[in-house]
């Protein structure tokens, strides 16, 4: 098997010392005038609870060039995953610092994967070119082979407060209070631009899951 490098942005939700040469690059969340690194050192309550509180809308800001020149350094072969160009530019700024990193090394040979997703899903095409390295797979044919294997993976999601989206302008305060008191739940997924689109609702979270699952049994039923 080859010696390639992957390289993910911290929405995956994995940690650098997960795997073996696997690197995680975190993205910086601010709002309420505080900025918190997306990596092992951030207090997940302490964030979900300061979050809660804020009523200014935050923002996502993707990891810089150098932060991706870090991780590719020394490398020769890698391969980047990134959540969706749909709603961040880190994509972008992946693809920037490959084309500065393969002019300095010309010898080196880099992917750039726009998952049009985020979370899980950055997770299961990781996952999935493990098994392609494990199977000898060449590394020209790396990119063609994990173009198909996304066509075959999907994400689903349920959001149990509509909070950060009416703080953000997505959604009415009063709707989303209502939501709130109501305990209904809206269940989405990413579209196929990479962006998040609204599929339906349920009230409670068992129900949301029993509706996730029935949509996701659908989907299974229409690939075949």
């Amino acid at each position: 098997m080859e010696n390639i490098k992957l390289i993910l942005d911290s929405s995956s939700n994995m940690e650098t010392n997960e795997k073996e040469n696997l690197q995680v690059v975190p993205l910086t969340i601010s709002f309420g005038g505080q900025d918190y690194i997306d990596d092992q050192t951030l207090n997940m309550k302490e964030f979900l609870s300061n979050m809660n509180k804020n009523d200014v809308a935050g923002k996502t800001t993707c990891p810089s060039i150098h932060a991706w020149l870090e991780a590719l350094e020394g490398t020769e072969k890698a391969i980047i995953i990134t959540m969706t160009s749909g709603m961040s530019g880190t994509f972008s700024s992946a693809l920037q610092a490959k084309k500065m990193y393969e002019e300095k090394h010309p010898l080196s040979k880099i992917i750039v994967v726009d998952s049009r997703s985020a979370g899980p899903e950055l997770t299961i095409v990781a996952h999935g070119i493990e098994q392609m390295l494990k199977g000898n797979i060449r590394f020209v044919d790396l990119e063609g082979a994990i173009a198909e294997f996304r066509m075959h993976t999907h994400l689903l999601f349920v959001l149990q407060s509509l909070h950060n989206l009416s703080v953000n302008g997505c959604v009415a305060p009063a709707v989303a209070k209502i939501a709130g008191l109501l305990k209904i739940n809206l269940i989405g997924t990413a579209s196929k631009e990479g962006k998040l689109e609204p599929l339906t609702k349920a009230r409670g979270m068992k129900k949301s899951i029993a509706r996730s699952l029935q949509i996701h049994a659908r989907r299974q039923l229409s690939w075949r």
